[in-house]
């Protein structure tokens, strides 16, 4: 418990340096900022996302390959449906087109430049590198246990208990009864009568035992008895 406290302080210590140091001199340069832009900040700050971006090439390296990888962690954050709303939103929005890396408008690639650096970033495994570095560095000291609890459909030899047909209910009118009408109370459902009850061995005793008939549905969309 005691590591799970220190790494989370050490995460929470980082946010508020963020928060305390970093916003204010960036509220000073674009004013306020909305809760998506402080989002991305933290975000970005967290993710590191320069560190994996790298290029082989001596002739002609490859440009804006850090500013568009952080532009497209800016559109899952904003949840833009296509990369062309991204790049309208960078040509309109000064403060996040500041925040990904690029000071002019004009100097924000094309729609096909940013599909090329996309499938260079896929083959690099940036988002898998950056969850790596996250881990080694804030969670590489903790245990982590889970439960995977399978729905498989098991057959078994047991059959289902056939039950006695229940009577016929009497159909009233919808309404209020008329007047000298007597009706059945409602019997309370089983969770209404065990909340007046004190002991486990009585709340248990309402529910039935026997083997009965279920229908699921299973991953294709079937269902099985």
């Amino acid at each position: 418990m005691s590591k799970i406290i220190s790494t989370l302080s050490k995460m929470w210590l980082k946010v508020k340096n963020i928060e305390n140091s970093l916003f204010p001199e960036l509220q000073e340069q674009f004013g306020v900022l909305s809760p998506k832009e402080q989002k991305l900040i933290k975000i970005l700050d967290f993710a590191e996302i320069e560190k994996n971006v790298c290029s082989t090439s001596k002739t002609n390296p490859p440009k804006d390959r850090e500013e568009i990888a952080r532009a497209f962690i800016a559109k899952s954050v904003y949840n833009f449906q296509t990369t062309r709303d991204l790049i309208d939103r960078l040509h309109v929005d000064k403060t996040l087109r500041v925040l990904c890396g690029w000071r002019y408008s004009s100097s924000i690639p094309s729609e096909s430049k940013f599909s090329r650096a996309f499938q260079e970033l896929s083959e690099l495994n940036i988002a898998q590198k950056a969850h790596e570095q996250f881990v080694q560095k804030y969670l590489s000291q903790m245990t982590f246990f889970y439960n995977a609890t399978d729905a498989t459909k098991i057959p078994l030899r047991e059959k289902a208990v056939k039950k006695d047909k229940a009577e016929a209910k009497v159909k009233h009118k919808a309404g209020r009864p008329k007047k000298g009408e007597k009706r059945e109370p409602i019997k309370p459902k089983i969770l209404e009568q065990q909340q007046e009850m004190q002991t486990v061995d009585e709340m248990l005793s309402l529910i039935s035992t026997d083997c009965g008939v279920g229908i699921k549905q299973n991953s294709k969309g079937n269902r099985e008895v």
